[in-house]
């Protein structure tokens, strides 16, 4: 179900069908508008309201986002597998030529850090990216771990700075790597 919010340009959305959500625990969102006209969310899910009124498709109750029979090639209410999610996705950035193997998953997890990283507590993060429980964000946006000292992203990053000097991890692996392989000597500059 869908609602327009009176004195706003925003949409609430009433989820009842899907993977969480249901007629007694509805998932409730609102839809913001974007300045970009490109990727506004309210005016492409604008469209797509208006695009199912034409079909005569009923967005008032079942999946919000529904597939096509493959026999009859009507649209049933049958909810969207994450696996064509990742299709649609994959399709989009190939156009923009963007992709580089993000899929629904890493995009859900990516928003999580990210919204994390901003500051929105962990409720706020597990109703805007659709997870039950808090322990789904302290898995899959673990901050602490992505940036503590001895987190991936400082050790690149220390690397980085000595990179070519010889001290840089980089470089050691790569003098490791030459002198198992007998390879060439290579540099990362």
């Amino acid at each position: 179900m869908f609602f327009k919010i009176p004195d706003s340009e925003g949409i609430f959305v009433s989820q009842t069908a899907g993977k969480v959500a249901n007629l007694d625990n509805p998932r409730n969102f609102i839809v913001l508008p974007s300045k970009d006209s490109d990727i506004c969310p309210v005016k492409n899910l604008t469209k797509y309201i208006n695009n199912a009124k034409e079909l005569s498709i009923t967005l008032a109750e079942g999946y919000v986002f529904r597939i096509r029979d493959k026999v009859s090639r009507k649209i049933i209410n049958e909810p969207v597998t994450s696996s064509c999610m990742t299709e649609r996705l994959k399709l989009h950035l190939n156009v923009l030529k963007l992709y580089e193997g993000e899929t629904s998953h890493s995009s859900r997890r990516g928003c999580a850090i990210t919204l994390r990283m901003l500051g929105v507590n962990d409720e706020g993060i597990n109703q805007h990216v659709g997870w039950g429980t808090k322990n789904m964000v302290d898995h899959y946006a673990n901050v602490g771990k992505l940036i503590s000292p001895k987190g991936p992203a400082s050790i690149l990053s220390q690397a980085a700075e000595n990179l070519g000097k010889g001290s840089s991890s980089f470089d050691k692996v790569s003098n490791q790597y030459t002198g198992l392989s007998k390879l060439k000597s290579f540099s990362f500059n």
